[in-house]
């Protein structure tokens, strides 16, 4: 039983080891496109590529970062804009929310959410326009 285990430790240190000691590539100029690949929880390895690919979480397909990634997170943000507007017209169209709404600072609630969600739209704009 305790040659089972101490094969067992063994096993998981040389594996947690083999993890700890891949490879990194640090460019030596700053390149215009990197790629990232997820290793692991702290352990990201960076190659010189045409885009950006990040995989969140193991097991979950690999997202590339390229021009239409952003045009499709600038028209999610966008969606997201229009669906504060439309909330925004549906409650001051009704006195009665538009009373509770003011009480409650729903309004500069929304405000600050379209501000931080325009600003979110400017940089995805300055990533993509970027590549």
């Amino acid at each position: 039983m305790k040659t089972l285990l101490t094969a067992g430790l063994l096993l998981f240190s040389a594996v947690a080891f083999c993890q700890q000691t891949g490879t990194e590539i640090t460019p030596t100029q700053a390149p215009s496109k990197m790629h990232a690949e997820y290793r692991g929880a702290t352990h990201t390895e960076v190659k010189q590529s045409q885009s950006v690919t990040i995989s969140k979480r193991p097991g979950q397909p690999q997202q590339t970062h390229d021009a239409a990634y952003y045009n499709q997170e600038i028209a999610k943000v966008d969606a997201h804009i229009s669906a504060i507007d439309a909330k925004i017209a549906h409650v001051n169209s009704i006195p009665s929310e538009k009373a509770l709404a003011e009480q409650n600072g729903w309004f500069q609630q929304m405000d600050q959410i379209k501000l931080e969600l325009n600003q979110k739209r400017a940089t995805l704009i300055q990533k993509r326009d970027n590549l």
